[in-house]
């Protein structure tokens, strides 16, 4: 009949073992079956969705994003804080000596010392992004956004 428009589109595998353990509980409920034999199905479709999945499905090793998103926020707003500062203390300087101040050595190595700073906060945002995905992208990777969506599809269509 309909029941292929009735599964959830793009879940389909999903949506069958639903109905399965769906009519295992109704069967459990009418005493057709007894509480063993209706563990036994439902462990039955658990172990075949298992298998399903990893024939279907990648493996995946993604880490959580917010960890490179806090780094990279940590290492701006240090930067900014110190880029600042140093804004500060050379316009103060400018103030009280004048263009002379450019002649100073302790002016110059304030804007090497501020350099540096800066590259090694910006070396070590590289570092926070490469452990964020070690391996770089490989085509075993999942997308855990579309599975997100998928799942979340499925439980408003069911």
């Amino acid at each position: 009949s309909d029941e292929w428009e009735r599964m959830v589109n793009g879940d389909r595998h999903t949506t069958v073992w639903f109905w399965i353990q769906t009519k295992a509980n109704k069967l459990k409920m009418a005493k057709c079956i007894d509480s063993v034999e209706f563990q036994i199905i439902c462990n039955a479709v658990s172990l075949s969705r298992d298998k399903a999945n990893d024939l279907m499905s990648s493996v995946d090793r993604d880490h959580p994003s917010p960890y490179v998103f806090i780094c990279a926020f940590l290492t701006n707003l240090n930067l900014l804080f110190k880029s600042v500062a140093s804004g500060f203390e050379w316009s103060t300087w400018r103030y009280k000596h004048g263009y002379a101040v450019y002649a100073e050595p302790g002016m110059w190595a304030e804007v090497v010392v501020l350099f540096l700073y800066s590259s090694v906060l910006a070396m070590l945002f590289d570092v926070c992004a490469l452990l964020h995905n070690p391996f770089g992208g490989r085509d075993i990777d999942v997308n855990h956004r579309d599975i997100g969506n998928g799942i979340r599809n499925l439980g408003s269509c069911l």
